[in-house]
């Protein structure tokens, strides 16, 4: 059984960004759970050696490779990842006249609203009506000073990305957090990411990140990519429940979950997590305004 929990947690890790993995026998092959989280690695079937009557077995290497690829794949998920090849604010060599947060931060938005260049000197893909994006200017982080949300969703969904901007010592922007739009946010410096809506193996289960943040580097964090694996939606797909982890779903509630690595837990080892992150958390509302020149003009 401890194999064939290694061989489901690895497929789970392996979709979970909304990408499909090529489909195997039903009957000797673990599922692949959740597809929100991952990037797309099947492999051409020539490379591979597969014919329609006889698959290789993996090898260790093998194995090995595809848990490394699976990780960066999850770390690529609902925020861990960078979406829209966004690479970064490249940090100026001497510090630069100093101005204040306000007028840098109307400056990085009149960039992005009448030149759709992001902070960090990237095109962004418009689709729909650049206004119609948001931008907040509030301490999210509880820092004491006010940072700059950008909530770029106007966009297909591969290139829609949320950002956090803080002015450091140098008059320059640096990020605090980089992820995908579905944020909430919570006092106490605590993010959630939910993962875009997408098929997988895990029932009415949203997979999603935590972020935290952490003083010393003035960033958020990763906590953990959160996701789960449904007996329901397997048999569903017709898939033997015998692939499924029951010795570790020991409420037999049909659900076990993934906090952050390859091995599940059941749903009262994940219920206790949840609750000692968000039992008490107090969403914030963001007072967001809309990207036009009357609210960006307002700032500095």
């Amino acid at each position: 059984m401890n194999k064939r929990i290694i061989a489901v947690t690895a497929a789970c890790l392996l979709l979970l960004c909304g990408c499909g993995k090529k489909k195997e026998d039903n009957s000797s092959v673990a599922p692949e759970p959740p597809e929100t989280l991952a990037a797309e690695t099947t492999v051409p079937e020539e490379e591979t050696g597969e014919t329609e009557t006889e698959t290789a077995a993996p090898t260790e290497e093998t194995t090995a490779e595809t848990t490394e690829a699976a990780t960066a794949a999850t770390e690529a998920a609902t925020g861990s990842g960078t979406p829209a090849g966004y690479h970064g604010v490249e940090q100026p060599k001497s510090s630069l006249p100093d101005r204040n947060s306000g007028m840098i931060y109307r400056e990085a938005l009149e960039n992005l609203r009448d030149h759709e260049i992001f902070p960090d000197g990237s095109g962004c893909h418009v689709s729909g009506y650049m206004d119609d994006n948001r931008f907040a200017v509030y301490d999210i982080d509880g820092d004491g000073k006010e940072e700059l949300i950008i909530r770029f969703d106007q966009a297909e969904e591969k290139d829609q990305i949320e950002l956090i901007y803080d002015v450091n010592d140098r008059s320059s922007l640096f990020e605090e957090l980089v992820c995908t739009p579905n944020v909430t946010y919570y006092e106490g410096g605590l993010v959630k990411v939910d993962a875009f809506p997408d098929k997988g193996y895990r029932g009415d289960f949203r997979p999603y990140a935590v972020y935290q943040y952490d003083k010393e580097s003035d960033t958020f964090g990763l906590v953990a990519n959160v996701d789960a694996l449904s007996l329901g939606a397997l048999l569903a797909a017709g898939l033997e429940d015998e692939v499924y982890p029951e010795d570790v779903d020991k409420s037999g509630f049909g659900m076990v979950y993934y906090i952050g690595d390859e091995n599940p837990v059941d749903v009262t080892e994940y219920e206790a997590w949840y609750q000692s992150l968000f039992g008490s958390a107090v969403e914030i509302e963001l007072p967001f305004f809309n990207l036009d020149e009357d609210a960006v003009s307002s700032l500095g």
